[in-house]
């Protein structure tokens, strides 16, 4: 009998979200909501888990760690609809294009061992040869590729990246037929194709598949559990993705992931990013800091862009280098302070707007960038 009227409970509230659920509520919403933090929270972290629970988040993990020790917290909703699934400090999150710091420091490694030059053109490395529709085209450098300024622009040819069936990195001599936006060098605009250009490089210069090189150099030392995010990988310990206004969104997963290995197919928690991010602070601490460009100013955010992260500092802040992430119901962020502290954020749902990630930036450098 007991478990006949849970069963009957169970059907009523499955009857209730299928006949009134528009988006707006779901049963969860009715329950308190789940938190779980691997150490008691300190004063820092109570306040960053307020903030990032105001801006609306139905799930999200922040991973701080310092040279005294890691605090990891999980926060809301993994699934949102009946029966509702709590965000564990294993939850997985697609990590979006905060993959392209890994894509710049492959990149910087081949500098580093003298294979390949900043100014170095990418038809050369890549081999291409022939006419180009655009002689652009054969004029566009490594350190621009890295600076979101080759001349791509998907606010006026769309991003190939985003489609069903991108050409990069798959069919490279589509490239010949692509025409730019403005001359390599002239600006910045930035560009998903641009580091899918530059994991072929990756992967031509090492003779090996991107994820591979990722893993060999970066993951593997690091002691992180990273994943291609593909349709084999997708599973129970994976967040579902909300729309800012509460609606459940399948378009991430309908990506090409295997396209986007240098660009932003990868997931995996707050715990393990936050173990590559450390692991890169302490041996890469060079190539994360450098960054060129005479009109940054770093009281603003996005306006010093590196070859591997942003550059931000203000008064009485430690300066934060940092990288951010999106896509539709996915917001990512990391970013290592001046002091060798180090933050990671995942959220299952993103801001709307031309900047969708700049108030959870703007929260986690006033919390944990205080001087």
């Amino acid at each position: 009998m007991r478990y006949k009227s849970i069963l009957i409970i169970s059907c009523i509230f499955l009857i209730i979200e299928a006949v009134a659920f528009d988006g707006e509520w779901y049963f969860s919403d009715v329950l308190p909501r789940p938190q779980v933090c691997s150490a008691p929270p300190d004063s820092r972290m109570k306040l960053a888990l307020s903030g990032l629970r105001g801006l609306g988040f139905p799930g999200f993990q922040i991973a701080y760690a310092t040279r005294g020790g890691s605090l990891d917290c999980a926060d809301g909703w993994s699934r949102k609809e009946f029966p509702a699934k709590a965000v564990e400090l294993n939850t997985t999150f697609r990590l979006a294009s905060v993959s392209k710091a890994i894509t710049s420091l492959a990149i910087l490694d081949l500098v580093q061992r003298k294979l390949i030059r900043l100014d170095d053109k990418l038809v050369d490395l890549l081999g291409m040869q022939g006419d180009f529709q655009d002689d652009r085209i054969r004029l566009i450098t490594i350190r621009e590729l890295l600076l979101h300024s080759a001349g791509f622009d998907r606010r006026i040819s769309g991003d190939p990246m985003m489609s069903p069936k991108p050409w990069c990195p798959r069919d490279l001599q589509m490239l010949k037929s692509v025409r730019l936006a403005f001359d390599p060098g002239s600006r910045y605009v930035y560009s998903n194709v641009g580091y899918c250009l530059l994991g072929a490089v990756v992967a031509r210069l090492n003779n090996a598949p991107v994820d591979e090189v990722f893993q060999r150099l970066f993951f593997h030392p690091s002691g992180a559990s990273l994943f291609m995010v593909n349709e084999d990988v997708k599973g129970n310990s994976e967040v579902s993705s909300y729309s800012a206004q509460g609606h459940a969104l399948n378009y991430v997963d309908n990506l090409d992931y295997a396209s986007l290995v240098a660009v932003g197919g990868w997931g995996g928690s707050a715990s393990d990013l936050n173990k590559v991010l450390l692991y890169l602070a302490a041996n890469y601490t060079d190539r994360l800091r450098s960054y060129e460009g005479s009109n940054c100013m770093p009281q603003e955010l996005y306006s010093c862009h590196g070859f591997v992260l942003y550059f931000s500092q203000r008064k009485g802040r430690k300066a934060m280098y940092w990288r951010d992430g999106s896509l539709p119901g996915v917001t990512t962020f990391v970013g290592v302070f001046s002091d060798g502290s180090s933050i990671v954020f995942l959220g299952n749902s993103r801001e709307d707007g031309e900047r969708p990630n700049s108030k959870v930036i703007e929260l986690l450098y006033r919390v944990f960038g205080e001087e």
